[in-house]
C-alpha cells in the first residue's frame, strides 16, 4: 500500500505479551459447579448432606455417609445465550456512546461434567471407624462458553484512531523491526502490526506520529474520524476447568466423618475475537497519495487469537457430624491452588482500499508462568424428615485479593498489587431440597446466590435455580435428571480503549462498550450404579 500524507482509518485493541491483570487471575480462579445431577438439582448445597458422589466436591467427608460402594456417570447439554447492546454514558442520553444494536446468539456444548469411581470398604467394627472410602472422581468446576456479537454505527471514535494514539512515540523503524526484537522504545506487537497492515500511518512527514486510516487530518491539525463507519466487534470464548480429586474419607461410630481430597485441576481455555469496521460511504473516506493519486477506504479487520492450558494441584479436607439422626453441620476447607499456566497467542489484520489491500500476521507468541488461587472454605447444615424431605443450605466464601501471579522472568509486583486493590470476597449462598413422593422417586429444587468480588462492580451477582428428579431401583441402578437456568454476572466490555482526550487530559469522546448479558442452561443425566 503506498504511503498517506493524511489518512483515514480504524479497528481493534489486542493483548500485548505479559498482560496480565486481575480480570485474568479472576477469570482462571472462579469456580461454576456442576456435579452430578442430584446435586446441581439441590442448588449444590452438599457441604452436610454427603453419600452422593456430587457432594464429595464440596465436603471430602461426604463419600464416607454412604455404606455401599458406588459408580456414576453424568453427560450434560448446555446451552449459553448471550445478548448485547450499547451501554448508555448518562441516563436520558440520546445514543449510546456504543453499539447500539441489540444483538443475541446462542452456543451450545456436549460435555461429562461429573464421572466416578467410589469404594467403601466395611471394618467390620461396631464402634471407631466402622468403615472407609477411596475413590477417583471428575468434576467440571467451569465451564468458558459463549458467542459475542456487537454492532452499530459509529462516526466519533475507531478502532484505528485508537490504535495510532497507541502507536504514537514509537519511530516507524521500531514498527517494522523483527517481532522479537529488543527495540528501545519497545513497542507492542499489537502497534507493529497496526503499521505493516496499513490501519496506521504516520503523516506530514513526521517519524513517531500516526494517524488511523479511518481518520482525517483537519486544517488545523486536529484528527477525527473521517465519517460514519459500520462496526462490528465478535467473541467466542470456549473452555473448562476439571478438578480430577483422589478421596479418603472414614466414618467413625455412624456419627462423626471427616475426609481429604487430593485434586488435580486441569484449564483449558481459548478465545477467538475480531474487530471490523467498513466505510458507511467510501466516498467520504478519500485518502490522498503524494504522487496527487487518491483512494477510497473500505474496511479494515483485525484478529486476535488466544489459548491458556493449565495444570493446578491444591489440598481439602472437611467433617461432617450427624449431630441427631436427622440434623447434620459440616464444613471444609481447601488449599489455595498452585497453577502452572502457558499461554498462545497471534494476531493478523488486514486494510482493504479501493486500490490495494494490506495485511500482516504476529507470529505465535508462547510464554508461560504461575498463578496462585484463593483460599476457600464452605460450611453447610442439612435436615431430613424421616426418609421423605431433606432440606441443605451452604455458605461459601473465597478472598479473591489474595491471587497471586509468579514468574522467574516477569516482575508482577504491578498486577498483583492491582488484584489486592480492586478485588475482594465472593459470598456463595445454597440452598436445596428434596421430597421423596414414593419409595423409587423424588423431586428436588435448588437455589443458589453469588456476590461478586471485584469491588464496586455493577450488577456482578450471579444466580440459578435448578429442578430435577431422581430414580432409584430396588436394585442397584439410580438415575438422576436435573436442568438448572443460570444468569451470569453482566459484562461491560471496552472494544477498545479511550483515546480521545484533549490537551488537558480531559476525555472527549469514550469509546464503544457493550452490555453483555448471558444466559446459561444445563441439563444433566447421571446413570449410576451401587454394589
Amino acid at each position: 500500500m503506498k504511503r498517506l500524507v493524511a489518512a483515514l482509518m480504524l479497528l481493534g485493541a489486542v493483548v500485548p505479551l505479559g498482560a496480565q491483570s486481575f480480570w485474568d487471575a479472576y477469570n482462571f480462579s472462579q469456580t461454576n459447579y456442576y456435579g452430578t445431577a442430584r446435586s446441581v438439582a439441590l442448588g449444590n448445597a452438599m457441604t452436610a448432606v454427603g453419600g452422593d458422589l456430587g457432594s464429595v466436591e464440596f465436603n471430602p467427608a461426604g463419600a464416607a455417609v454412604s455404606t455401599y460402594s458406588q459408580f456414576v456417570l453424568t453427560p450434560s447439554i448446555s446451552v449459553s445465550s448471550t445478548g448485547t447492546m450499547g451501554q448508555y454514558l448518562n441516563a436520558g442520553d440520546e445514543k449510546p456512546y456504543c453499539f447500539q444494536d441489540y444483538n443475541k446468539t446462542h452456543s451450545t456444548r456436549f460435555k461429562v461434567p461429573n464421572f466416578g469411581l467410589m469404594l467403601n470398604v466395611d471394618t467390620g467394627r461396631s464402634r471407631g471407624i466402622r468403615n472407609w472410602t477411596f475413590g477417583f472422581l471428575g468434576h467440571a468446576i467451569q465451564n468458558y462458553q459463549d458467542n459475542i456479537l456487537a454492532t452499530g454505527t459509529n462516526g466519533d471514535t475507531s478502532l484505528a484512531g485508537a490504535l495510532a494514539a497507541e502507536a504514537t512515540g514509537f519511530p516507524q523503524e521500531n514498527l517494522v523491526a523483527d517481532w522479537w526484537a529488543n527495540t528501545t522504545p519497545l513497542p507492542s506487537w499489537r502497534s507493529m502490526l497496526a503499521y505493516q497492515s496499513g490501519i496506521i500511518d504516520t503523516y506530514n512527514g513526521l517519524n513517531s506520529d500516526y494517524i488511523g486510516v479511518t481518520e482525517r487530518l483537519l486544517p488545523d491539525g486536529g484528527i477525527q474520524v473521517a465519517d460514519k463507519l459500520n462496526q462490528e466487534y465478535g467473541a467466542r470464548r470456549n473452555g473448562n476447568k476439571y478438578d480430577l480429586i483422589t478421596n479418603f474419607a472414614f466414618n467413625v461410630s455412624d456419627r462423626f466423618f471427616f475426609g481429604v481430597n487430593m485434586g488435580i485441576i486441569s484449564l483449558a481455555y481459548s478465545s477467538e475475537e475480531y474487530w471490523l469496521e467498513q466505510a458507511a460511504d467510501p466516498t467520504r473516506f478519500v485518502l490522498e497519495y503524494a504522487d496527487g493519486t487518491s483512494a477510497n477506504f473500505d474496511y479494515l479487520r483485525m484478529r486476535y487469537s488466544y489459548e491458556a492450558n493449565g495444570a493446578g494441584i491444591y489440598a481439602k479436607t472437611g467433617f461432617l457430624w450427624r449431630v441427631t439422626n436427622g440434623l447434620r453441620i459440616a464444613a471444609a476447607i481447601q488449599t489455595p491452588t498452585l497453577y502452572g499456566i502457558t499461554e498462545r497467542y497471534a494476531t493478523d489484520g488486514k486494510t482493504v482500499l479501493s486500490d490495494s489491500e494490506t495485511s500482516a500476521k504476529t507470529p505465535q507468541g508462547e510464554w508461560t508462568y504461575d498463578m496462585v488461587s484463593p483460599w476457600l472454605y464452605n460450611v453447610g447444615i442439612a435436615y431430613t424428615i424421616g426418609n421423605m424431605v431433606l432440606l441443605s443450605a451452604d455458605y461459601e466464601h473465597c478472598d479473591y485479593s489474595s491471587m497471586r501471579f509468579r514468574s522467574y522472568d516477569y516482575d508482577f509486583t504491578a498486577t498483583n498489587n492491582e488484584i489486592k486493590d480492586l478485588m475482594g470476597s465472593r459470598h456463595n449462598f445454597r440452598a436445596g431440597a428434596e421430597v421423596r413422593v414414593l419409595p423409587e422417586l423424588a423431586v428436588r429444587g435448588g437455589y443458589t446466590y453469588s456476590t461478586h468480588p471485584q469491588k464496586d462492580y455493577l450488577n456482578g451477582d450471579h444466580s440459578s435455580w435448578s429442578v430435577g428428579l431422581g430414580y432409584s431401583s430396588p436394585g442397584s441402578f439410580f438415575a438422576d435428571l436435573a436442568v438448572r437456568v443460570q444468569t451470569l454476572p453482566e459484562e461491560h466490555l471496552n472494544i477498545y480503549s479511550d483515546y480521545a482526550y484533549d490537551a488537558a487530559g480531559v476525555l472527549q469522546m469514550p469509546s464503544p462498550t457493550v452490555n453483555i448479558d448471558t444466559r446459561l442452561i444445563d441439563a444433566l443425566v447421571t446413570v449410576g450404579w451401587r454394589f
